[in-house]
């Protein structure tokens, strides 16, 4: 199984050849027009990119984490390139860091820590009603087992506004968002429900060189019958 994001891996000696070594800019190429016009980019830009693969028998696994890897760089390079622009997620020890600036996160997070069930946060606990102020910007969600897939069972009106898509009763993998990794969004919740922690972080939006927008956000798991198969979830 090769792990999203493993450039190494990619350009690792029995794979690394000049094909491959090319691969990676134009890969990066295309997904720089993405972001700067996700409308106008069409299948022809797709076209070149997979007629240098199949040309040079470039492995479909390699040539998938070469272009994570695209899309990971260009990220980090266009949000570094903006003046009070960041990105982040980080597990939570103790309490949300003090930079974080929504009190709505801070307010789910005290409640999830009330739905604790011998030490641990229940779904069975939990009363949307105890929350109703905060559902604009709440989402619940169920993590399948491995192969993990995120699926959303409520999605408050805010998100869906903000994001201009209805993802309740969806799986997250069924919409295709250029604009950030989507296997940036499975790590995140990969992450919280094998460590038991939860988990906050901020994503901002570039374009133009301008940060547009930041939004931070907060991942807290729930635990199920036997297991973290649930995630509360806030956007701000």
């Amino acid at each position: 199984m090769v792990k999203y994001f493993d450039l190494d891996w990619a350009m690792s000696s029995r794979y690394c050849d000049i094909a491959v070594v090319q691969y990676l800019p134009l890969a990066q190429s295309q997904r720089t027009s993405i972001m700067k016009n996700p409308v106008g980019c069409g299948t022809a830009d797709w076209d070149v990119l997979d007629a240098f693969r199949v040309q040079n028998r470039i492995l479909p696994e390699v040539a998938n984490a070469i272009d994570q890897a695209a899309i990971s760089l260009v990220r980090s390079s266009t949000i570094e390139s903006a003046p009070g622009a960041e990105t982040f997620f980080d597990l939570i020890d103790g309490d949300i860091r003090s930079s974080f600036g929504s009190s709505r996160l801070r307010m789910l997070f005290r409640y999830w820590r009330g739905l604790a069930e011998d030490g641990l946060p229940n779904i069975a606990n939990l009363r949307l009603e105890d929350i109703e102020s905060l559902l604009p910007n709440v989402m619940i969600v169920e993590l399948s087992p491995p192969p993990l897939r995120v699926f959303y069972r409520h999605v408050g009106s805010e998100v869906g506004q903000f994001t201009g898509l209805e993802f309740t009763g969806h799986y997250f993998d069924e919409f295709l968002m250029e604009a950030f990794s989507l296997n940036a969004v499975h790590e995140a919740y990969r992450v919280v429900r094998e460590s038991g922690k939860p988990g906050a972080g901020v994503e901002s939006y570039v374009s133009d060189g301008i940060c547009k927008l930041r939004t931070e956000y907060l991942i807290c798991f729930l635990w199920g019958a036997a297991q973290v198969d649930h995630c509360i979830v806030a956007e701000h």
